[in-house]
């Protein structure tokens, strides 16, 4: 029997709170979103569909598939779990898969089609619905699909997920940027990249202060922060975003379970 969320609630897994430079304690970035009867996942980097297994989250049962961009850590599974959904004993898919990522996103299933075989976006037995967005709403009921650019080295989106009178921010990476704070303005749940320490800035990625500012501008409720680089386990990365944002912060675990 498929998963469903409580009725007025978006309920989250995080599959993977790391980077590729991982750890036995974190995966790559994927987190699952079930919301009602639908299963969503934000992102599949290497690692994302075990920890699938891990929670207990059937892949047969994903509904769609939102890919902030194209770095393996964030895509990596998602040939293989194309795979496993094509050549599972006893299992035969009809539902339509639906994959959306940013501007380029056709082109980079191509590529991987080209790679590992036509088997990869064309079958018999289910659609593949692919959407490339930009700034742009995509209604998949019961829910409102917000794609909003970030600031990285590839393009990339960021997603914002309304459902009834509840919202959910995920950041994917990015920098600084004013369309981060747009897309967490006011969110019930803004889970946000926090990659490396003050003292290490990069241009592609936030730190604790910079997280703590877009916080506080967003004025979201609440702060679920991820994408740690390992040096991130020795700082004090609640403390420091404290010192600009107020709000409830908790730090991401791989198969943390989250109710917005």
């Amino acid at each position: 029997m498929k998963h469903k969320s409580p009725e007025t609630a978006l309920d989250i897994t995080v599959l993977g709170s790391g980077t590729c430079a991982i750890t036995p304690e974190r995966s790559c970035a994927g987190y699952a979103l079930h919301c009602r009867d639908q299963l969503i996942i934000m992102d599949m980097g290497f690692g994302a569909l075990r920890r699938m297994m891990q929670a207990n989250i059937d892949y047969r049962e994903i509904d769609v598939i939102l890919i902030t961009h194209e770095h393996l850590d964030h895509s990596s599974d998602l040939a293989p779990l194309l795979m496993a959904l094509h050549h599972t004993p006893g299992f035969i898919r009809r539902a339509p898969l639906t994959l959306v990522g940013p501007k380029g996103f056709k082109r980079f299933l191509t590529g991987c089609r080209d790679l590992y075989g036509d088997w990869l976006l064309e079958n018999e037995t289910f659609d593949l619905v692919i959407h490339e967005l930009d700034n742009e709403t995509l209604e998949i009921a019961p829910c409102a699909i917000k794609a909003c650019p970030m600031h990285h080295s590839r393009p990339s989106v960021g997603y914002r997920i309304e459902y009834q009178e509840r919202s959910l921010a995920y950041s994917g990476d990015t920098g600084m940027c004013d369309q981060v704070i747009d897309l967490n303005r006011d969110a019930d749940l803004a889970i946000l990249e926090c990659s490396f320490p003050d003292d290490q800035p990069f241009e592609y990625h936030l730190t604790p202060e910079q997280v703590g500012t877009i916080a506080a501008a967003a004025g979201c409720r609440r702060l679920l922060l991820t994408h740690f680089y390992p040096m991130m386990e020795n700082v004090d990365i609640i403390g420091m975003v404290k010192k600009q944002y107020n709000g409830v912060i908790s730090l991401a675990y791989d198969l943390e379970r989250i109710q917005v």
